[in-house]
């Protein structure tokens, strides 16, 4: 590794690598059953608060979502991690792909619209009415 003009060298002794290896394990419980939805909330919730601890979270989100994709638990955990440390604009695209790849998940579309309802730095009648107008006719024609 480099810090400014010096080289360091970094060696990793065997006892210390074992000793963190069992840890590794420990860090990604999913390993053993990717498809277990209580390991992946397991999994998700002990990642700490901070802006790293939440963007690790939100990583693992996604990775929870590629083996349960329709999974309703995950994609509100998804929503409600990027609402603690993306901008509404990163946010607002989130919806869009979630809405466009599961169209049929009323519990879903009606998160959505609650969102839509609640963002109060966006918050206008007709985008309101655009989610409504959006929801039913996604979900019955209309």
């Amino acid at each position: 590794a480099r810090v400014g003009d010096d080289y360091i060298s970094l060696t990793v002794s065997s006892q210390c690598w074992e000793k963190a290896e069992p840890t590794l394990a420990v860090m990604d419980p999913t390993k053993s059953d990717p498809t277990s939805l209580d390991k992946w909330i397991q999994f998700i919730d002990s990642t700490g608060t901070t802006r790293v601890g939440l963007e690790r979270r939100y990583d693992i989100c996604q990775k929870a979502r590629k083996y349960l994709p329709r999974n309703l638990t995950i994609l509100k955990k998804t929503i409600e991690t990027a609402k603690e440390f993306m901008s509404n604009q990163e946010i607002g695209k989130l919806w869009t792909d979630l809405l466009f790849h599961h169209p049929n998940q009323l519990e879903l579309w009606l998160e959505y619209i609650q969102y839509k309802e609640t963002n109060l730095t966006e918050l206008n009648f007709t985008s309101v009415l655009y989610a409504y107008r959006k929801c039913l006719s996604t979900l019955f024609g209309f």
